[in-house]
């Protein structure tokens, strides 16, 4: 893993809430997959996305906040039952995660030192996020890409 500082664009998303441990997650994807079905939002390749809004090492696994969601262009209605998230443009620490998302958390914890040792930027205000760049569903769990973004001053 090699962090690298990167500007980000703003992203628009439509997300389903989770509130819990982070593993668990998939659970809150499992209840989006209809919603975004029903509405044609895979009618083109999805880019899944994950957004985390607190720091588990503070705060209670059991009030961790979390949104599972896929990006949308502008103009794309949200549908019912789903939020819209607006990610923010500006700087990140950026690191690309390559195998299961089981190992996922080593990647958050090394890009969390990167930032908190002075090698990188202060963190930032707002969330991290990752998106997932292939299917957990076709893809090998050593092949899966997910690229993960913290975002810095």
């Amino acid at each position: 893993m090699n962090p690298i500082l990167t500007h980000q664009t703003q992203l628009r998303a439509a997300c389903l809430r989770h509130r819990g441990p982070y593993p668990k997650i998939s659970e809150a994807f499992a209840r989006l997959d209809p919603i975004a079905e029903a509405a044609g939002l895979f009618a083109s390749p999805p880019q899944l996305v994950a957004v985390y809004y607190d720091n588990p090492t503070t705060v209670p696994a059991a009030e961790l906040r979390s949104d599972a969601g896929l990006l949308i262009a502008e103009g794309t209605a949200v549908p019912e039952g789903l939020t819209e998230v607006i990610l923010a443009a500006g700087p990140y620490v950026h690191a690309r995660h390559l195998g299961p998302y089981d190992t996922l958390p080593t990647t958050w914890a090394r890009l969390k030192e990167f930032v908190s040792s002075g090698h990188g930027p202060r963190r930032g205000s707002g969330p991290g996020y990752e998106i997932y760049r292939n299917n957990p569903m076709t893809a090998a769990p050593k092949d899966l890409i997910t690229d993960v973004f913290i975002p810095t001053e």
